[in-house]
């Protein structure tokens, strides 16, 4: 009977220590909290280029809303991108193998060496190597056919927007071609006709003319 009465006594004593550990655990962290949001309400704000500086407000990490159909748009375009940067990078691979080289020219088995100065397509080797590191730095890196998605109607507000568009962009391509006529109409007739006649002497008067005699 002692040993169940020591034993209840030993197993109440650790289960109260227990939860007194815990209790004051519990009232430690909420200490922690409360005072680390006494000093931030309490700690002056940066402004805004402080902030800028700190690292606290990076404009890279902001973020914007955009209509599924932009979204999906952007992504084919990123992906024709691809397509057509990699057929120019195969074309100009084409045209560096079929560029003719001197004996002993570097740039034969190098993409990175120059040719030598006699070498018969040295400029068109230039050109192909210049599209191909174009294609290579601009192509991107990982860029997959996006799925078919479904057809989404335009609204009139998006469609009235696009018809205004095209109808300024008409507008202003006739404004100019107007003024490219009007240029080389004046341009032609500068040409054919000329400004000015060629100076001539200025005629004698009789008495001068019969003492010249």
């Amino acid at each position: 009977m002692i040993e169940l009465v020591v034993g209840l006594i030993s197993v109440v004593s650790v289960t109260l220590a227990a939860v007194v550990t815990l209790a004051w655990l519990r009232a430690v962290r909420r200490a922690r909290a409360l005072e680390a949001r006494v000093r931030e309400l309490t700690a002056p704000k940066p402004n805004a280029a402080q902030a800028h500086w700190m690292g606290i407000n990076v404009p890279g990490d902001q973020k914007i809303p955009i209509s599924v159909r932009d979204w999906d748009a952007l992504k084919r375009g990123l992906w024709r991108s691809k397509i057509a940067l990699e057929v120019a990078a195969s074309q100009a691979e084409v045209i560096l193998g079929q560029c003719s080289h001197m004996p002993l020219c570097p740039g034969k088995m190098s993409e990175t060496e120059p040719c030598f100065a006699g070498c018969i397509d040295r400029e068109k080797r230039l050109s192909a190597n210049v599209i191909l590191n174009a294609a290579s730095q601009l192509m991107p890196v990982d860029v997959q056919k996006p799925a078919d998605a479904p057809y989404f109607a335009p609204t009139r507000e998006y469609f009235s927007e696009t018809l205004s568009a095209l109808a300024a962009a008409q507008a202003e391509i006739e404004i100019l071609r107007k003024a490219v006529e009007v240029d080389s109409l004046d341009i032609a007739f500068t040409l054919i006709v000329p400004s000015d006649p060629p100076p001539t002497a200025p005629a004698l008067p009789p008495a001068q003319l019969e003492e010249s005699k």
